[in-house]
């Protein structure tokens, strides 16, 4: 219940950050707020765990699940700040790296059966943002964020895309030579979500930004449930993730399908993957269902 309370503060980013009325100050004081009170949550629902000693898989799947989610919401919120007119490209492809970067982690734990973060994991990622996102709040960052303020007149909003184009595709590089191979059904995920990605991308008329976000992130989340399966379940089969709605999309865009009709495709999709993330996440949440309970730790005497 406290991960869950923590996924829900990240609702209102989600909805400031689909509000165009907002002003930038606005969204920024919002996702400032509700990221370090998601901070919170993240972190007390460990402590609770291990003090009433009701650790368990359905808490270890939640609290990683919607960390991939809350995290997706935020990245959201920050591209929102930097404005239409960043490319779709960047838009999107930012976010698929932090996708990248969240699930290869698992890939290694169903791979060689270990969690192990990197060292600019996601708590430094929280603070780099936060620091980020409270220069937003005053006017001189402001105009720094939005201006032509760094080399070749690039808006200052630039500095926040180049430490995470690093951090997250080091750590895939990093994980995947660790891991010493590129395990198949993670390069289908590699493939697969870059395929979201070109289709935002190619056809923003029909998949825009918010909308492309959304399958992304459903995508991610629902191979991410199949990933960490194997470990839930102590089984050793590796899940594929979901080929139909990224296949449908590139199809849409190869074909050049009138545009009705490729809104109809593209929201059909939109609604598959969400059926898909459903489905899969359903499964982990109603084998585990007996261990939601709460516990209260045992008064010290």
């Amino acid at each position: 219940m406290v991960t869950l309370a923590g996924f829900g503060v990240t609702g209102a980013v989600l909805w400031a950050s689909l509000t165009d009325s907002l002003e930038t100050t606005t969204l920024a004081w919002v996702t400032l707020v509700a990221t370090q009170l998601y901070v919170i949550g993240d972190h007390l629902d460990g402590l609770h765990a291990v003090a009433s000693g009701a650790t368990s898989a359905l808490g270890e799947f939640l609290d990683h699940w919607s960390d991939f989610l809350s995290g997706g919401i935020l990245g959201l919120a920050a591209v929102t700040l930097m404005g239409p007119e960043l490319d779709p490209w960047i838009r999107h492809g930012v976010l698929w790296l932090y996708a990248q970067a969240f699930v290869v982690t698992y890939v290694e734990r169903s791979e060689r059966s270990i969690l192990y973060f990197a060292p600019v994991g996601s708590l430094e990622g929280i603070v780099i943002l936060s620091v980020w996102l409270l220069a937003w709040l005053f006017p001189a960052g402001e105009a720094f964020m939005s201006g032509p303020s760094l080399l070749g007149g690039l808006p200052g909003y630039w500095t926040l895309l180049a430490i995470a184009a690093v951090c997250f595709g080091g750590t895939v590089i990093v994980l995947l030579r660790r891991i010493g191979r590129v395990p198949p059904y993670y390069l289908a995920f590699v493939v697969t979500s870059a395929s979201i990605v070109a289709a935002a991308a190619l056809r923003p008329d029909l998949l825009p930004p918010p909308l492309g976000w959304g399958v992304l992130m459903l995508h991610g989340a629902d191979f991410l449930a199949r990933v960490m399966q194997p470990q839930l379940f102590e089984t050793g089969r590796r899940l594929w993730p979901d080929l139909f709605a990224p296949a449908a999309l590139l199809g849409v865009v190869a074909w050049g399908t009138p545009s009705g009709g490729a809104a109809v495709a593209m929201w059909v999709t939109s609604g598959w993957a969400l059926l898909s993330t459903a489905r899969t996440t359903g499964t982990v949440l109603h084998a585990f269902a007996e261990q939601w309970a709460w516990v209260n730790p045992d008064p010290p005497e």
